[in-house]
């Protein structure tokens, strides 16, 4: 059971942190900082550890609920709609990358057990670490396109009715 959980979470952690990761590396390919990377929700109690790496630095905000993750950017203003489009857009195309490396390194095999999704059910004990971690970047990946579930889907779309917000309102 502990070694269920501990891949549970390992690969909710992993995926959310490639998905975030997406995300920096579109902000700061335009030139913006990143303050913070959050994984997990935004409540008490929180860690938070500096990173450091050349001239890149940011803090990592850990929470012990892990259903989701956000990047925070350093900006006054948000920038335009598609330099915001591709940042937005780079979380779930980061997820999905991932899933083609694995399928490379990995081979079709686990993808293969995943494609029967009522036969990966019924043997839900058989399945490894790489089964959950696939169907974790199907999710965040994926998943995050939706409109109305998710943030980026909603901020995609936002983006395409015309309704992209320039300024950032001050808290």
């Amino acid at each position: 059971m502990i070694d269920f959980l501990t891949t549970i979470v390992i690969c909710l952690l992993g995926g959310i942190a490639i998905h975030e990761l997406g995300h920096i590396i579109a902000l700061s390919s335009f030139g913006y900082r990143v303050k913070a990377i959050r994984l997990g929700l935004p409540l008490p109690p929180m860690v938070k550890i500096p990173i450091r790496v050349k001239r890149f630095e940011l803090e990592l905000h850990l929470s012990p609920y892990l259903l989701g993750g956000s990047t925070v950017p350093d900006m006054k203003r948000k920038p335009r709609a598609f330099i915001w489009f591709i940042t937005v857009l780079a979380g779930p195309f980061a997820n999905i990358f991932c899933l083609l490396c694995i399928y490379i390194m990995r081979g079709s095999t686990e993808f293969a057990v995943l494609s029967n999704v009522f036969v990966a059910l019924q043997q839900i004990h058989q399945l490894n670490f790489w089964h959950y971690f696939i169907a974790f970047n199907i999710t965040c990946g994926i998943g995050e396109l939706i409109p109305f579930i998710s943030p980026d889907g909603t901020t995609l779309l936002n983006i395409l009715r015309g309704k992209h917000i320039t300024e950032i309102p001050s808290k």
